[in-house]
């Protein structure tokens, strides 16, 4: 669904896609001259009813099949803290403190390490937090991967 177009509250579907959902007749909308698909429906509501539908499968993921590699293993909630993370390009984690922030973060940076995406991770954080916080972690949650500190 990367070639969808959002406008407002619904989404243009481009060909080929298009004809199929039009010709499925399960999604209520329409072909334009284009030949585009009209929905009005968000982007995660057309989804759905396509899987709803039979017209693709259900996506898994990747958070779900995550394995840490270090002492710890993610809680539930950090798993949704690692999926907000690794579903956005930008993302505020504003959880409390003891909620296990920096090793949901350490988490996705390394899933999306494995993943091929990223290579590198930046982390700009107050001096006081540098070893007592980031170092420990990241030595604990994802000990196979290299950290270095610039102070």
């Amino acid at each position: 669904m990367n070639n969808c177009i959002e406008i407002n509250d619904g989404i243009i579907v481009p060909p080929p896609f298009a004809t199929v959902i039009a010709a499925s007749n399960a999604i209520p909308g329409t072909l334009d001259a284009q030949g585009r698909f009209v929905a009005h429906y968000s982007a995660k509501a057309l989804f759905e009813k396509m899987v709803a539908a039979n017209m693709i499968p259900p996506l898994v993921s990747p958070v779900s099949a995550y394995k840490s590699k270090g002492a710890f293993a993610p809680w539930e909630h950090q798993k949704w803290m690692m999926e907000l993370m690794v579903s956005h390009t930008r993302a505020y984690n504003l959880a409390d403190m003891g909620a296990g922030k920096t090793n949901s973060t350490l988490w996705a940076f390394d899933l999306l390490k494995s993943m091929g995406f990223v290579d590198k991770l930046l982390v700009i954080t107050p001096l006081s937090t540098v070893d007592a916080v980031w170092v420990r972690d990241s030595q604990n949650a994802t000990p196979h991967l290299t950290i270095g500190t610039l102070l």
